[in-house]
Protein backbone atom coordinates (compact mmCIF):
# COMPACT_ATOMS: atom_id res chain seq x y z
CA UNK A 1 0.00 0.00 0.00
CA UNK A 2 1.31 3.20 -1.00
CA UNK A 3 1.99 5.95 1.49
CA UNK A 4 -0.33 8.31 0.54
CA UNK A 5 -2.73 5.69 0.89
CA UNK A 6 -2.08 4.58 4.82
CA UNK A 7 -5.20 4.76 6.92
CA UNK A 8 -5.26 8.17 8.60
CA UNK A 9 -4.57 6.98 12.08
CA UNK A 10 -1.16 5.83 11.00
CA UNK A 11 -0.61 8.20 8.77
CA UNK A 12 -1.78 11.03 11.61
CA UNK A 13 0.82 8.95 14.16
CA UNK A 14 3.58 8.98 11.16
CA UNK A 15 3.16 12.69 10.85
CA UNK A 16 3.36 12.99 14.87
CA UNK A 17 6.67 10.83 14.67
CA UNK A 18 8.69 13.34 12.55
CA UNK A 19 7.48 16.34 14.36
CA UNK A 20 8.89 15.08 17.34
CA UNK A 21 12.08 14.07 15.85
CA UNK A 22 12.25 17.23 13.93
CA UNK A 23 11.80 19.04 17.09
CA UNK A 24 14.39 16.88 19.13
CA UNK A 25 16.51 17.56 16.25
CA UNK A 26 16.11 21.20 16.47
CA UNK A 27 16.80 21.40 20.59
CA UNK A 28 19.32 18.76 20.74
CA UNK A 29 22.09 21.49 19.41
CA UNK A 30 20.69 23.87 22.08
CA UNK A 31 20.52 21.18 25.11
CA UNK A 32 24.57 20.59 24.24
CA UNK A 33 25.14 24.26 24.27
CA UNK A 34 23.28 24.85 27.44
CA UNK A 35 25.19 21.23 28.72
CA UNK A 36 28.89 23.15 27.43
CA UNK A 37 28.06 26.66 29.16
CA UNK A 38 26.83 24.67 32.81
CA UNK A 39 29.92 22.46 32.64
CA UNK A 40 32.37 25.28 30.91
CA UNK A 41 34.07 25.54 33.95
CA UNK A 42 35.22 22.02 34.47
CA UNK A 43 36.08 21.99 30.62
CA UNK A 44 38.39 24.94 30.90
CA UNK A 45 40.00 22.77 33.80
CA UNK A 46 40.25 20.18 31.85
CA UNK A 47 41.64 21.80 29.26
CA UNK A 48 44.42 23.35 31.64
CA UNK A 49 45.52 19.40 32.15
CA UNK A 50 45.37 19.18 28.67
CA UNK A 51 48.14 21.88 28.56
CA UNK A 52 49.76 20.50 31.26
CA UNK A 53 49.86 17.16 29.33
CA UNK A 54 51.20 19.10 26.45
CA UNK A 55 54.33 20.27 28.61
CA UNK A 56 54.93 16.67 30.01
CA UNK A 57 54.97 14.91 26.99
CA UNK A 58 57.26 17.36 24.85
CA UNK A 59 59.64 17.07 28.01
CA UNK A 60 59.29 13.74 27.72
CA UNK A 61 59.69 13.40 23.98
CA UNK A 62 62.66 15.41 23.72
CA UNK A 63 64.57 13.40 26.60
CA UNK A 64 63.30 10.46 24.41
CA UNK A 65 65.03 12.03 21.51
CA UNK A 66 68.48 12.62 23.18
CA UNK A 67 68.72 9.23 25.46
CA UNK A 68 67.84 5.75 24.50
CA UNK A 69 65.24 5.56 27.04
CA UNK A 70 61.34 4.85 26.13
CA UNK A 71 59.00 7.24 26.31
CA UNK A 72 57.49 6.16 29.82
CA UNK A 73 60.96 5.96 31.29
CA UNK A 74 61.64 9.30 29.70
CA UNK A 75 58.45 10.63 31.35
CA UNK A 76 59.14 9.21 34.26
CA UNK A 77 62.88 11.23 34.02
CA UNK A 78 61.15 14.33 33.28
CA UNK A 79 58.31 14.00 36.70
CA UNK A 80 61.30 13.15 38.57
CA UNK A 81 63.47 16.45 37.69
CA UNK A 82 60.45 18.49 37.95
CA UNK A 83 59.25 17.03 41.75
CA UNK A 84 63.02 17.49 42.42
CA UNK A 85 63.44 21.62 41.40
CA UNK A 86 60.23 22.44 43.28
CA UNK A 87 61.58 20.01 46.30
CA UNK A 88 64.92 22.47 45.94
CA UNK A 89 63.49 25.12 45.19
CA UNK A 90 60.94 24.83 48.40
CA UNK A 91 63.81 24.24 50.75
CA UNK A 92 65.65 27.25 49.19
CA UNK A 93 63.07 29.75 48.23
CA UNK A 94 59.72 28.62 49.68
CA UNK A 95 60.55 30.27 53.36
CA UNK A 96 61.72 33.48 51.94
CA UNK A 97 58.60 33.57 49.48
CA UNK A 98 56.47 32.89 52.25
CA UNK A 99 57.57 35.63 54.30
CA UNK A 100 58.16 37.80 51.59
CA UNK A 101 54.28 37.72 50.32
CA UNK A 102 52.61 37.49 53.61
CA UNK A 103 54.80 40.90 54.28
CA UNK A 104 53.44 42.27 51.19
CA UNK A 105 50.36 41.35 51.91
CA UNK A 106 50.14 44.16 54.65
CA UNK A 107 52.95 46.24 53.43
CA UNK A 108 50.73 47.54 50.08
CA UNK A 109 47.95 48.15 52.23
CA UNK A 110 50.07 50.61 54.35
CA UNK A 111 51.46 51.76 51.31
CA UNK A 112 48.42 53.09 50.04
CA UNK A 113 47.78 54.64 53.27
CA UNK A 114 50.56 56.80 53.62
CA UNK A 115 50.29 57.69 50.09
CA UNK A 116 47.00 58.55 50.93
CA UNK A 117 47.69 60.99 53.87
CA UNK A 118 50.57 62.57 51.82
CA UNK A 119 48.28 63.47 49.73
CA UNK A 120 45.84 64.89 51.90
CA UNK A 121 46.77 68.34 51.69
CA UNK A 122 46.82 68.15 48.05
CA UNK A 123 44.35 70.57 46.13
CA UNK A 124 43.38 68.42 43.51
CA UNK A 125 43.05 65.01 45.80
CA UNK A 126 40.32 67.38 47.56
CA UNK A 127 39.03 68.57 44.73
CA UNK A 128 38.70 65.00 43.48
CA UNK A 129 37.37 63.54 46.70
CA UNK A 130 34.23 66.35 46.88
CA UNK A 131 33.15 65.04 43.43
CA UNK A 132 33.60 61.53 43.98
CA UNK A 133 32.19 61.71 47.67
CA UNK A 134 35.58 59.03 48.63
CA UNK A 135 37.57 58.97 50.85
CA UNK A 136 41.00 57.19 51.71
CA UNK A 137 39.62 54.70 53.93
CA UNK A 138 37.26 53.62 50.92
CA UNK A 139 40.42 52.58 48.71
CA UNK A 140 42.46 51.39 50.78
CA UNK A 141 40.05 48.85 52.30
CA UNK A 142 39.45 48.20 48.14
CA UNK A 143 42.77 47.48 47.63
CA UNK A 144 43.05 44.77 50.72
CA UNK A 145 40.17 43.12 49.21
CA UNK A 146 42.37 42.97 45.86
CA UNK A 147 45.08 41.40 47.68
CA UNK A 148 42.38 39.04 49.58
CA UNK A 149 40.83 37.74 46.28
CA UNK A 150 44.88 37.58 44.77
CA UNK A 151 46.11 35.30 47.30
CA UNK A 152 42.50 33.06 47.38
CA UNK A 153 43.28 32.52 43.98
CA UNK A 154 46.54 31.29 44.16
CA UNK A 155 45.04 29.29 47.23
CA UNK A 156 42.91 27.33 44.69
CA UNK A 157 44.84 23.75 45.54
CA UNK A 158 41.33 21.66 44.65
CA UNK A 159 41.79 23.34 40.92
CA UNK A 160 45.56 22.79 40.87
CA UNK A 161 45.19 19.35 41.81
CA UNK A 162 42.37 18.42 39.25
CA UNK A 163 45.01 19.85 36.60
CA UNK A 164 47.76 18.36 37.65
CA UNK A 165 46.47 14.88 37.57
CA UNK A 166 44.66 15.42 34.23
CA UNK A 167 47.94 16.60 32.36
CA UNK A 168 49.40 13.48 34.48
CA UNK A 169 47.21 10.91 33.41
CA UNK A 170 47.23 12.13 29.66
CA UNK A 171 50.85 12.23 29.24
CA UNK A 172 51.19 8.52 30.65
CA UNK A 173 48.71 7.35 27.98
CA UNK A 174 48.35 9.66 25.01
CA UNK A 175 47.76 7.19 22.46
CA UNK A 176 44.41 5.84 24.12
CA UNK A 177 42.65 8.96 24.66
CA UNK A 178 43.76 9.98 21.15
CA UNK A 179 42.55 7.15 19.74
CA UNK A 180 39.10 7.58 21.84
CA UNK A 181 38.82 10.68 20.28
CA UNK A 182 39.48 9.92 16.85
CA UNK A 183 37.07 7.48 17.31
CA UNK A 184 34.26 9.90 18.13
CA UNK A 185 34.77 11.05 14.37
CA UNK A 186 33.19 9.28 11.17
CA UNK A 187 35.80 7.02 9.21
CA UNK A 188 36.54 8.79 6.37
CA UNK A 189 37.66 12.07 8.75
CA UNK A 190 39.66 10.57 10.85
CA UNK A 191 43.00 10.56 9.14
CA UNK A 192 42.05 14.04 8.34
CA UNK A 193 41.52 15.14 12.34
CA UNK A 194 44.59 12.97 13.70
CA UNK A 195 46.60 15.32 11.20
CA UNK A 196 44.82 18.21 12.79
CA UNK A 197 45.25 17.24 16.74
CA UNK A 198 48.52 16.72 15.61
CA UNK A 199 49.28 20.44 14.75
CA UNK A 200 47.18 21.57 17.29
CA UNK A 201 49.70 19.75 19.64
CA UNK A 202 52.66 20.71 18.02
CA UNK A 203 51.62 24.22 18.24
CA UNK A 204 50.49 24.56 21.89
CA UNK A 205 53.77 22.46 22.56
CA UNK A 206 55.77 25.27 21.11
CA UNK A 207 53.90 27.69 22.88
CA UNK A 208 54.10 26.52 26.56
CA UNK A 209 58.38 25.32 26.06
CA UNK A 210 58.31 29.37 24.94
CA UNK A 211 56.12 30.75 27.72
CA UNK A 212 58.19 28.86 30.91
CA UNK A 213 61.74 29.96 29.50
CA UNK A 214 60.27 33.40 29.31
CA UNK A 215 58.52 33.33 32.79
CA UNK A 216 62.29 31.96 34.70
CA UNK A 217 63.97 34.67 32.44
CA UNK A 218 61.49 36.92 33.20
CA UNK A 219 61.25 36.17 36.88
CA UNK A 220 65.34 36.19 37.24
CA UNK A 221 65.42 39.63 35.58
CA UNK A 222 63.17 41.08 37.84
CA UNK A 223 64.70 40.22 40.44
CA UNK A 224 67.81 41.42 40.01
CA UNK A 225 66.24 45.13 38.92
CA UNK A 226 64.49 45.11 42.01
CA UNK A 227 67.44 44.17 44.46
CA UNK A 228 69.68 46.26 42.86
CA UNK A 229 66.72 49.73 43.13
CA UNK A 230 66.96 48.62 46.65
CA UNK A 231 62.81 47.60 46.25
CA UNK A 232 61.40 46.02 49.16
CA UNK A 233 60.72 41.97 48.97
CA UNK A 234 62.03 41.04 45.72
CA UNK A 235 62.30 38.04 45.94
CA UNK A 236 58.26 38.00 46.43
CA UNK A 237 57.61 40.49 43.44
CA UNK A 238 60.27 38.15 40.96
CA UNK A 239 57.67 34.94 42.22
CA UNK A 240 54.73 37.20 40.91
CA UNK A 241 56.34 38.72 38.08
CA UNK A 242 56.93 34.94 36.59
CA UNK A 243 53.84 33.66 37.01
CA UNK A 244 51.88 36.05 35.38
CA UNK A 245 53.84 36.12 32.67
CA UNK A 246 51.92 33.11 31.79
CA UNK A 247 49.08 35.52 30.83
CA UNK A 248 49.97 38.06 28.44
CA UNK A 249 49.39 42.00 28.32
CA UNK A 250 47.20 41.92 31.79
CA UNK A 251 50.12 39.64 33.47
CA UNK A 252 52.63 41.98 33.34
CA UNK A 253 50.37 45.23 34.22
CA UNK A 254 48.84 43.33 37.33
CA UNK A 255 52.68 42.07 38.38
CA UNK A 256 54.17 45.83 38.01
CA UNK A 257 51.82 47.32 40.89
CA UNK A 258 53.13 46.28 44.12
CA UNK A 259 56.77 47.13 43.41
CA UNK A 260 55.28 50.63 42.27
CA UNK A 261 53.05 50.72 45.05
CA UNK A 262 56.31 50.25 47.56
CA UNK A 263 58.51 52.33 45.59
CA UNK A 264 56.18 55.08 45.57
CA UNK A 265 56.12 54.94 49.29
CA UNK A 266 59.36 55.80 49.82
CA UNK A 267 60.08 58.54 46.37
CA UNK A 268 58.85 59.13 43.34
CA UNK A 269 61.44 58.97 41.83
CA UNK A 270 62.75 55.42 42.76
CA UNK A 271 58.79 54.08 41.80
CA UNK A 272 59.73 56.01 38.03
CA UNK A 273 62.78 53.70 38.43
CA UNK A 274 60.77 50.56 38.67
CA UNK A 275 58.37 51.81 36.34
CA UNK A 276 61.31 52.06 33.54
CA UNK A 277 62.68 48.52 34.59
CA UNK A 278 59.62 46.88 34.16
CA UNK A 279 59.17 48.22 30.63
CA UNK A 280 62.43 47.42 30.02
CA UNK A 281 62.12 43.88 30.77
CA UNK A 282 58.87 43.39 28.94
CA UNK A 283 60.40 45.06 25.77
CA UNK A 284 63.35 42.64 26.76
CA UNK A 285 60.61 39.75 27.03
CA UNK A 286 58.06 40.71 23.85
CA UNK A 287 60.46 41.96 21.61
CA UNK A 288 64.19 39.37 21.96
CA UNK A 289 63.29 36.54 23.96
CA UNK A 290 59.33 35.50 23.01
CA UNK A 291 59.99 35.84 19.47
CA UNK A 292 63.37 33.61 19.59
CA UNK A 293 62.31 31.19 22.16
CA UNK A 294 58.39 30.72 19.81
CA UNK A 295 59.01 30.64 16.15
CA UNK A 296 58.10 27.32 15.37
CA UNK A 297 54.76 28.43 17.43
CA UNK A 298 51.71 30.46 15.66
CA UNK A 299 51.54 33.99 15.14
CA UNK A 300 48.69 35.38 16.89
CA UNK A 301 47.37 38.83 16.30
CA UNK A 302 47.83 40.69 19.78
CA UNK A 303 44.12 42.45 19.33
CA UNK A 304 42.00 38.90 19.17
CA UNK A 305 44.40 37.69 22.39
CA UNK A 306 43.50 40.80 24.39
CA UNK A 307 39.60 40.77 22.83
CA UNK A 308 39.59 36.56 23.90
CA UNK A 309 41.09 37.26 27.26
CA UNK A 310 38.20 40.10 28.06
CA UNK A 311 35.87 38.11 26.52
CA UNK A 312 36.78 34.47 28.41
CA UNK A 313 37.81 36.22 32.00
CA UNK A 314 33.96 38.43 31.58
CA UNK A 315 32.52 34.78 31.27
CA UNK A 316 34.67 32.17 33.38
CA UNK A 317 36.50 34.68 35.49
CA UNK A 318 40.29 34.38 36.26
CA UNK A 319 40.36 30.78 35.01
CA UNK A 320 39.16 31.95 31.91
CA UNK A 321 42.12 34.70 31.90
CA UNK A 322 44.41 31.79 32.56
CA UNK A 323 43.54 29.81 29.12
CA UNK A 324 42.53 32.10 27.14
CA UNK A 325 45.64 32.67 25.03
CA UNK A 326 46.32 28.96 24.44
CA UNK A 327 42.68 28.13 23.63
CA UNK A 328 42.50 31.14 21.22
CA UNK A 329 46.16 29.63 19.45
CA UNK A 330 44.00 25.86 19.42
CA UNK A 331 41.03 27.59 17.43
CA UNK A 332 43.25 28.98 15.35
CA UNK A 333 44.61 26.04 14.18
CA UNK A 334 41.97 24.36 13.93
CA UNK A 335 39.73 26.97 12.23
CA UNK A 336 42.51 27.45 9.72
CA UNK A 337 42.72 23.76 9.04
CA UNK A 338 38.97 22.45 9.32
CA UNK A 339 37.37 25.30 7.76
CA UNK A 340 39.81 27.54 5.83
CA UNK A 341 41.44 25.07 4.09
CA UNK A 342 39.57 22.21 3.71
CA UNK A 343 35.93 24.39 3.24
CA UNK A 344 37.07 27.35 1.61
CA UNK A 345 40.30 26.74 -0.51
CA UNK A 346 38.25 23.31 -1.66
CA UNK A 347 35.33 25.38 -2.73
CA UNK A 348 37.99 27.73 -4.64
CA UNK A 349 39.81 25.38 -6.16
CA UNK A 350 36.33 23.48 -7.08
CA UNK A 351 35.31 27.11 -8.98
CA UNK A 352 38.93 27.01 -10.59
CA UNK A 353 38.31 23.73 -11.77
CA UNK A 354 34.75 24.36 -13.32
CA UNK A 355 35.96 27.13 -14.88
CA UNK A 356 38.76 25.74 -16.54
CA UNK A 357 36.63 23.11 -17.71
CA UNK A 358 34.18 25.39 -19.41
CA UNK A 359 36.86 27.19 -21.52
CA UNK A 360 38.32 23.94 -22.95
CA UNK A 361 34.20 22.69 -23.55
CA UNK A 362 33.62 26.17 -25.31
CA UNK A 363 37.38 26.49 -27.01
CA UNK A 364 36.47 24.40 -29.88
CA UNK A 365 33.19 26.72 -30.59
CA UNK A 366 34.69 29.68 -31.05
CA UNK A 367 36.73 28.63 -34.03
CA UNK A 368 35.40 28.54 -37.74
CA UNK A 369 34.77 25.06 -38.86
CA UNK A 370 34.85 26.80 -42.46
CA UNK A 371 38.42 28.14 -42.28
CA UNK A 372 40.06 24.90 -43.13
CA UNK A 373 37.84 24.87 -46.02
CA UNK A 374 38.46 28.04 -47.14
CA UNK A 375 42.44 27.26 -46.80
Amino acid sequence: MPRDELPEPKQRRRTIHKAILASVGALLPVILVLLAWKAANGLLLLFAGFLVAVLFRGLAELVEQRSRLSYRWSLATVLLLILAVLVGAGFLLAPQIQTQVAELSTQIPQAVDELMEKMDDSAWVQWIDQRLGSDAESGASTLRQMVGIFATTFGAVTGLVVIFFTGLYLSISPGLYERGALALAPPRHRERLAEVLSKVHRTLRHWLLGKVIAMAIIGVLTWAGLAALDVPLPVANAFIAALLTFIPNFGPVVSAIPPILLALAESPTKALWVVLLYIGIQFVESYLVTPYIQKQAIAMPPALIMISQVVLSILFGFLGLLVATPLTAAAIVVIGELYVKDVLEEEADDDKTDSSSEEVVDGPEDDDPDASDDD
